[in-house]
C-alpha cells in the first residue's frame, strides 16, 4: 500500500457512516369544521358591517330618537323592570347586545387552542372604536364605559359559543 492508499483508508475509518435522520411527525394543525368557518365567517361579516356602521356613524344613532327611547324605556317600565333602569342603563345594555354576536362568531371560527384570543379580540375592536371616535368623530364621545360594556357583551357571546362547541 502506497502512502498515500493509507491516508485514503485512514480517512475512510475516521468518518462516521451517516446517521439516518428521522424528522419528528408535524404537529397536526389546528382545524374547525368548514361548515363551521363558513358560518362564523358569514356572521361576522354581517355583524361587523353591523358594529362598524352603528359605532362608526358620524353622528350618534341615537341622536334625534329621543321620543322612542323614552316610549321605550316606558315600555319596560311598564313590564317590570324597575325605574332605575333609565338611559343610561339602557345604552350600557345595548353596547352589550351588540358585541355579543362579535364574540359568539369569533369564538366559533378559532380552533380550541386559539380560542381564548375569542376573549381579546371584541376587548381590542372596541378600544380601537373608541380611539377611532375621539380622533376622527367630533359628534361621538369615546368612554372607557363603552370598551367595558361592549367587552362584556363579546366575552358573552364568546362562552356561548364555548358552551355549544366543546370540540
Amino acid at each position: 500500500m502506497t502512502d498515500t492508499q493509507t491516508i485514503e483508508v485512514a480517512r475512510e475509518s475516521d468518518v462516521e457512516p451517516a446517521q439516518e435522520v428521522r424528522a419528528e411527525p408535524a404537529r397536526p394543525r389546528p382545524r374547525v369544521a368548514p361548515s363551521r368557518v363558513r358560518v362564523a365567517l358569514a356572521g361576522l361579516a354581517v355583524f361587523g358591517a353591523i358594529i362598524l356602521a352603528i359605532t362608526l356613524w358620524p353622528q350618534p344613532v341615537d341622536q334625534g330618537m329621543e321620543g322612542t327611547v323614552e316610549r321605550v324605556l316606558h315600555a319596560l317600565h311598564t313590564l317590570g323592570v324597575p325605574t332605575w333602569f333609565e338611559y343610561g342603563a339602557l345604552e350600557f345594555s345595548a353596547n352589550v347586545i351588540m358585541f355579543v354576536p362579535l364574540g359568539f362568531f369569533v369564538a366559533l371560527l378559532l380552533p380550541r387552542r386559539y380560542r381564548w384570543l375569542a376573549l381579546v379580540i371584541p376587548t381590542l375592536v372596541s378600544g380601537a372604536v373608541e380611539v377611532a371616535q375621539l380622533l376622527f368623530l367630533e359628534n361621538r364621545f369615546a368612554t372607557l364605559l363603552d370598551v367595558l360594556a361592549n367587552s362584556l357583551g363579546g366575552w358573552l357571546g364568546a362562552a356561548i359559543a364555548f358552551l355549544i362547541v366543546r370540540k
